[in-house]
């Protein structure tokens, strides 16, 4: 099993998401971010968080790559994307 799909992704506050089928899209203060997460993986929105399924093992890869990519997706549209360089 995989030990990153297993863990649930934490909605923050004022970002709202909405599953349509294997479509999902996540709206917050920064925008919107929308994706089709593969067949073989299931997600569904529980209160305050997001579960993913597979269908079988092995798509344990699929599992653990679309929970990262959500929980990035939900990071970005609250947070934004900050990158800090340090020149020498």
């Amino acid at each position: 099993m995989s030990k990153i799909g297993k863990k649930p992704v934490v909605i923050p506050a004022g970002v709202e998401v909405q599953l349509n089928g294997s479509h999902i899209q996540v709206k917050g203060s920064k925008g919107t971010l929308e994706r089709d997460i593969p067949a073989a993986v299931t997600a569904k929105v529980e209160g305050s968080e997001i579960k993913f399924t597979i269908d079988s093992d092995e798509h344990k890869n699929l599992w653990g790559l679309s929970r990262t990519i959500v929980n990035n997706m939900c990071v970005g549209v609250s947070e934004g994307y900050e990158k800090r360089l340090l020149i020498i």
